[in-house]
């Protein structure tokens, strides 16, 4: 994953490949594309209760969220009319607890 920011806005670009990702449809259709190629287009926003109803208002349709993640971070994923995918999220606690949530729930907890 690589994190571009510069002044306010800040891009996200993660793989889809090699990470465990749950098999659901979301995760297939992304990885299938062909929009974007299996990109998703992520960017940090003040208020993703109102992006989200702003993105549902122009004809977006929304795959998941607005939700709150265990790694720290609220967001919410959705298609664009023109079929591209987009992450808007929002950094909500910068503790470590989150990453090893993450981690446990995808490898099992260390013993």
């Amino acid at each position: 994953m690589a994190i571009l920011r510069r002044g306010p806005v800040q891009l996200l670009v993660d793989a889809l490949v090699g990470i465990p990702f749950p098999d659901s449809v979301r995760e297939r259709r992304t990885k299938a594309g062909p929009r974007g190629l299996g990109v998703v287009i992520g960017l940090e926003v003040e208020d993703i209760d109102e992006a989200a109803l702003r993105c549902r208002a122009a004809g977006c349709v929304i795959s998941a969220g607005p939700l709150d993640a265990p790694w720290g971070e609220r967001y919410v994923e959705f298609e664009d009319p023109y079929g591209y995918a987009w992450k808007f999220f929002r950094l909500t606690d910068s503790s470590d607890d989150g990453l090893r949530a993450v981690h446990d729930a995808w490898f099992g907890q260390a013993d």
